[in-house]
């Protein structure tokens, strides 16, 4: 802003401006247009929340654009490339990233229905069964019900004598 009012006040061109700085015209250059930035992104620009570097990626976004990638960067700590990447697909990133949660829960919801059986119980369950195998094998009448309800795994045994 202060370049802008100096350039302003004086008359000056960015490359008068630098010239009298002892900076290059595309520092100034770079400097002006980060004021292209929304309000809110120039506030944290100003705080010092995220740099130059990262408000300069963001310079050709809506405004509503601006304010979704700011969010991101703040919210996953993310470097100036990264930033950048985002910037280049904004709608792309966001759509992916919705997919990706909404995939992700129907993900552990699935995982959930398959391993409601714990790996211990299995091996009691197995265990139960070779020893009905082997009293049938000693002659023992044996009948053997097994209901696989998705919160109960339940078996029956009948012994009888011949």
């Amino acid at each position: 802003e202060a370049y802008n009012n100096l350039m302003k006040l004086n008359g000056l061109t960015q490359v008068s401006l630098a010239k009298n700085i002892g900076k290059s015209q595309s520092y100034v250059a770079n400097k002006l247009r980060l004021l292209k930035l929304s309000p809110k992104v120039q506030s944290y620009l100003a705080s010092g929340q995220i740099s130059a570097r990262h408000g300069r990626a963001l310079v050709g976004l809506s405004e509503q654009d601006q304010g979704r990638v700011l969010d991101e960067i703040l919210a996953n700590n993310l470097n100036v490339k990264e930033t950048e990447d985002i910037a280049k697909d904004v709608d792309g990133y966001f759509a992916k990233k919705a997919s990706k949660a909404k995939n992700k829960g129907k993900t552990e919801q699935k995982k959930r229905v398959v391993n409601r059986m714990p790996k211990d119980l299995k091996v009691q369950i197995n265990t139960i069964k070779r020893a009905v195998k082997l009293a049938k094998e000693s002659g023992i009448k044996v009948n053997v019900e097994e209901n696989h309800d998705p919160n109960d795994y339940v078996i029956t045994i009948e012994l009888k004598r011949k």
